[in-house]
């Protein structure tokens, strides 16, 4: 699911939630995040 999440830039094809915790947060901490 990480690597889905990653494949684009910041928030291209991530969920609404996770944009909004990218900017919180780095990559790592943002996939034990994922909705």
């Amino acid at each position: 699911m990480a690597g889905k999440r990653r494949q684009g830039p910041r928030g291209e094809r991530r969920t609404p939630r996770a944009s909004l915790v990218e900017r919180d947060a780095p990559d790592d901490v943002r996939d034990g995040l994922s909705p």
